[in-house]
């Protein structure tokens, strides 16, 4: 504020002037801001049971927008979409790449157990230079839960005998019977558990039966009812016929099966190499009597000799 003194017929006159402060916005279009609602966002897909090793894709596609006004004629307003920050994190298993876009990739654990991913989404939207009002919502956190699911044992089916040869056929079922294992890849190992052979001796025409003899490294793929076949066990040809004719009967030979799925892509390698992973062992036994072969595969024996 202002004053001027003027001087008239022996009065004093104070004129008071004021000097107004013009708003930055009348000399252009400056926008007040508002927030138009809370950010809203959801995981995707939302599956309830995750196989063991295997990658699942995750993403998030929040939704947000705000109000900005004109705060000069034409006292127009917009509403514009907000930008945002991410976080993620996971449980039992990790997250391949990068853990801070509207996408993730997740490694699940080779164990079964309980998984889950984690999202965190932050509103970073600013206000430009120049304009006025707040659009900084606050953060939402999401979780997506669900179950890690891997084989941890099996059940023994026989399916009968080979023609010509003292060899059983068995089916081997996958459990918890609960999850779906169709399409998983599993594999037969020794890991150097002993081999047993009491037939054999010096000169037998059957070779000795050890770790690398009994088991072949079989690799089968699980259908839909998670089975899979056949394990054939056992020998070529008349195995009790010709011990019983060299006096060596009854006799028995025993060995245990290393059974592993497959985990991160493995090729091959019967269960010894890096991917494979151990669920459950099945003893075998081949009973050799005078007249007859048995067989049993984790406590599941033959129901007829051969």
């Amino acid at each position: 504020m202002a004053a001027k003194r003027l001087v008239g017929r022996g009065c004093t006159v104070v004129i008071v002037m004021y000097l107004m402060l013009v708003p930055e916005s009348a000399y252009g279009a400056v926008y007040e801001w508002f927030k138009h609602s809370g950010i809203t966002a959801s995981i995707s897909p939302t599956p309830t049971k995750v196989m063991a090793c295997t990658e699942t894709g995750f993403s998030t596609s929040p939704i947000d927008y705000d109000c900005k006004e004109n705060t000069q004629s034409p006292y127009d307003w917009h509403i514009v979409p907000d930008t945002f920050e991410y976080y993620w994190e996971c449980n039992h298993g990790s997250i391949v790449g990068a853990d801070d876009g509207p996408s993730i990739t997740y490694k699940a654990g080779e164990t079964a157990g309980s998984g889950a991913v984690l999202l965190w989404v932050n509103d970073v939207a600013a206000i430009p230079p120049g304009d006025i009002g707040t659009r900084d919502d606050t953060a939402i956190f999401r979780q997506h839960n669900f179950s890690v699911i891997a084989p941890t044992g099996e059940t023994s089916t026989f399916l009968g005998w080979q023609p010509a040869d003292d060899i059983a056929k068995f089916k081997g079922t996958v459990t918890p019977a609960g999850d779906n294992f169709q399409g998983l890849d599993v594999d037969e190992g020794t890991e150097g558990s002993g081999a047993s052979d009491g037939c054999w001796f010096a000169g037998s025409a059957y070779d000795e039966y050890t770790n690398e003899s009994a088991i072949s490294g079989g690799r089968w793929t699980i259908d839909a009812s998670n089975n899979y076949q056949t394990d054939y066990i056992g020998a070529f040809g008349d195995i009790d016929g010709y011990y019983s004719a060299q006096g060596k009967t009854p006799c028995d030979l025993s060995v245990t099966q290393h059974m592993h799925f497959e985990c991160d892509g493995a090729a091959g390698g019967y269960g010894t190499g890096a991917g494979w992973k151990e669920y459950t062992t099945n003893a075998f036994l081949i009973e050799v009597g005078n007249n007859s072969t048995f067989v049993s595969r984790d406590g599941v024996k033959s129901s007829t000799g051969h």
